[in-house]
């Protein structure tokens, strides 16, 4: 999130302190206390909010993976096709009929 280190708070505080002044810095860290603790609040109902959506989303699309599959178990099986006929061997093609012979 926010990369802030020791430094940056240490500048922090002491701006604060000079700006706001020492008598009215309590109050104004509960104030920004609060503040935080909305916007965390409001972060975790938003994650929240998704990660149902996104569970809904996967319910739903089990429940029509599950609704397919058994429509497919009830379904009747069709009548298997009967084995093709075995071929018959191709008669071997007659043979020329002999031409009379014919004299010349």
């Amino acid at each position: 999130m926010l990369d802030i280190g020791w430094s940056e708070m240490l500048l922090i505080a002491v701006v604060a302190i000079v700006v706001i002044g020492p008598k009215d810095l309590p109050k104004a860290l509960r104030t920004v206390g609060q503040w935080m603790g909305r916007a965390r609040r409001v972060a975790r109902e938003f994650k929240d909010s998704v990660d149902d959506m996104v569970r809904e989303s996967e319910l739903d699309e089990l429940r029509r993976e599950t609704e397919q599959m058994s429509r497919f178990a009830l379904e009747e099986p069709k009548p298997a096709s009967p084995p093709p006929a075995p071929r018959a061997e191709p008669e071997a093609p007659a043979p020329p009929a002999a031409r009379p012979a014919t004299e010349t």
